[in-house]
């Protein structure tokens, strides 16, 4: 069967028109969501202290970046962070038993996707470890004064 050409035409100005089903597929998305999950046995308390420390330490030691964090409860925080003429965006959630990221990566910065995922799980782990520190710290006296009687 043939199509008449003014209807072929016709059809392939609608696919290709701005808006159309094709566009989405060929035009990469301006942003990629970034997430990450770091899983922890703390409780909710010890958590959020070890997240805050994480982001205080973060904050020091990228300044350049000018990093920020702004909770809007007491699970939840929203990130933000300059690098390289860009200024990326994100989210925090203290989960039980988790801390679940999620930033907004811009096209040109998805190369350093892996090396932030690494930066941010270690920072984090590191103040999980300083955490379980403490946690042992205050326990000790109590458990030698438990023996001592």
């Amino acid at each position: 069967m043939l199509i008449p050409r003014t209807l072929a035409l016709a059809s392939l100005s609608r696919v290709d028109a701005p808006g159309g089903p094709l566009e989405s597929i060929f035009q990469p998305s301006p942003e990629v969501i970034m997430n990450h999950t770091v899983h922890h046995d703390l409780n909710d308390e010890e958590a959020k202290g070890a997240v805050l420390r994480a982001m205080a330490k973060y904050c020091d030691r990228y300044a350049e970046y000018a990093p920020s964090i702004l909770w809007s409860d007491d699970r939840r925080a929203d990130l933000g962070l300059s690098f390289k003429g860009f200024t990326l965006s994100g989210r925090l959630e203290l989960l039980p038993r988790a801390v679940d990221f999620s930033i907004d990566m811009p096209l040109p910065l998805r190369m350093f996707n892996r090396m932030a995922i690494a930066a941010i799980d270690a920072e984090v782990r590191r103040c999980i470890d300083e955490a379980h520190r403490d946690r042992a710290r205050r326990r000790a006296p109590s458990a030698v004064a438990q023996e001592a009687v």
